[in-house]
């Protein structure tokens, strides 16, 4: 049984490297997400509320008072923050302006392992 030893070395190896590179993902994520919370008040994981009613296009129209999850926060020329959202209960994805959210103020966050796409985006 030549190798066998080596060939467990290695395995572990691997796995110690690619879990490294994932709490280094997560690492850099919360380093993101804390500058946006500073800068704009929101961040990824940010779970926010409609104050208006919001059109999504042909995917229909999202109420007042719906909740969402925060994807990310960019800034537009004139000031006025654009907020991409999921809205959970559809499973829609749509672009709000910062002024019509309000945060809901929850110890829960959405946690960056949980988010769709976020680890070693």
């Amino acid at each position: 049984f030549e190798g066998g030893e080596q060939q467990s070395i290695f395995h572990d190896e691997l796995i110690k490297l690619y879990l490294q590179e994932i709490f280094n993902a997560i690492h850099e994520q919360q380093k993101e997400d804390q500058a946006s919370l500073e800068k704009y008040g929101l961040a990824a994981g940010d779970i926010v509320e409609l104050t208006a009613e919001y059109s999504l296009g042909k995917w229909g129209t999202a109420k007042a008072g719906t909740e969402a999850r925060v994807s990310k926060v960019v800034p537009t020329p004139n000031q006025s923050n654009q907020v991409y959202v999921t809205f959970p209960e559809t499973g829609t994805l749509g672009v709000v302006p910062q002024t019509k959210l309000k945060k809901i103020e929850k110890k829960l966050r959405v946690t960056p392992e949980k988010q769709e796409g976020r680890v070693g985006d």
